[in-house]
């Protein structure tokens, strides 16, 4: 039997598909690069400033605009944006991402400059003109995206216009700084590399990464849903308490403490209510999907770890300076809980591989664990809302049973 091959046009979605995989690994690669040597200006300042150059124009340049490229390929595919408004998009971020970079460099500069007594000159007092370029340019890009997002969602014209003009409005001051480190590049790589692998999904390969779980008997399933419960009930309780005592500790608490120290103290308890809701979440993706359990457990045991090595140097200030090999180990746990995440994706095992190990290092090396204690504030907030889910999912079994 003759074989016949598929039509140009469709085999053309799979090679859209794999030029957005191609730039978003590249837009890792590079965040990685960047945050390496973003990583050796601050271990040898003042000596390597020379690097600082080629840092901002990987990091806060190429890398994110790598990064938009593939999500414009991916949401062309969509049917989101037009070719027209894909070409605007791109030199919109081609514009606003390095002018923003730039600007926070030279605003850096200036500032130590202006502390040192040194008169402003050269790329030190373009601070202004740069961020107002990169505020400019960034102002319609958010703008454009949103509003294409809206339409594609079903929301009104109006609506959708109002909602991309105040989002390009808020959004664009955020983007003129975003890019100041190149931890923000590294998240928005993943970010672009993840839409990819989800955002346009193929059928799975004949050797599939993704094992199935046996079914679970159906008083399995309410015993995992309600030690996961409970759990989050736990979490929301210490949650709140943490968070509370973050704000106020230091008005109530018995011993005298400052207003820092009862910080510390409450970021601490809200990174330990973590560690239930992890489990509580682990529980319900067993429960609930059909994946193996071990890749559910290792990334939030991973998480988890993460979780107790940030609370250890949290607690150890005012010696956090000392223990600064707590934050480089507790990102490297976050980097191999994500990338670990890689083989739920709808890839074969070799790009999965990639794909996590891309993911890892580079999360790794942007030192994401700094971010774990201001997002420590949402366990409550995450606890609570798997509380309503959970509730409203009991009242609907129940009225699906009468």
């Amino acid at each position: 039997m003759m074989a016949v091959e598929a039509p140009p046009a469709l085999r053309r979605p799979d090679r859209r598909r794999a030029a957005a995989l191609a730039l978003a690994l590249a837009s890792v690669i590079v965040a990685l690069v960047a945050a390496v040597l973003w990583g050796l200006i601050i271990a040898s300042l003042p000596a390597r400033t020379d690097l600082a150059p080629a840092m901002t124009a990987l990091g806060g340049g190429l890398a994110p605009l790598l990064a938009v490229a593939s999500a414009v390929i991916m949401l062309r595919m969509r049917g989101t944006l037009s070719i027209a408004r894909s070409v605007v998009v791109l030199v919109l971020a081609a514009l606003a991402l390095p002018l923003g970079a730039l600007g926070a460099t030279s605003w850096g500069l200036g500032f130590a400059d202006a502390d040192a007594g040194r008169p402003l000159t050269g790329f030190a007092a373009a601070a202004v003109p740069l961020l107002l370029g990169a505020l400019l340019a960034g102002a319609p890009l958010i703008g454009l995206l949103v509003h294409a997002l809206c339409r594609s969602g079903g929301l009104g014209p109006t609506s959708s216009a109002l909602l991309g003009a105040l989002c390009g409005l808020f959004g664009a001051p955020v983007l003129a700084w975003s890019f100041a480190t190149p931890t923000t590049s590294v998240m928005l790589a993943v970010a672009a590399l993840l839409l990819v692998a989800l955002g346009a999904p193929r059928p799975r390969p004949e050797r599939s990464i993704r094992p199935l779980a046996a079914a679970h008997s159906e008083v399995d399933h309410r015993s995992r849903e309600g030690l996961a419960i409970s759990l989050s009930r736990l979490a929301a309780g210490a949650g709140l308490l943490g968070a509370a005592f973050a704000f106020t500790g230091s008005a109530w608490w018995p011993v005298p403490i400052d207003g820092t120290e009862a910080m510390v103290l409450g970021i601490s308890i809200l990174l330990a209510a973590g560690m239930p809701l992890l489990a509580s979440l682990a529980l319900l993706v067993e429960s609930r999907f059909p994946v193996a359990a071990l890749i559910v457990r290792a990334p939030a045991t991973a998480l988890a770890l993460a979780l107790v090595t940030m609370g250890f140097w949290y607690t150890s200030a005012p010696d956090g300076d000392a223990n600064g090999w707590a934050v480089s180990v507790a990102s490297l746990f976050v980097g191999v809980a994500v990338g670990g995440m890689s083989f739920l994706l709808p890839l074969s095992r070799p790009v999965a591989i990639v794909v996590g190990l891309a993911v890892a290092l580079a999360l790794a090396a942007a030192q994401v664990a700094t971010l774990l204690p201001a997002l420590a504030f949402a366990v409550p907030l995450v606890a609570i809302g798997v509380l309503v889910l959970a509730a409203r999912s009991e009242r609907r079994r129940e009225a699906a049973a009468a």
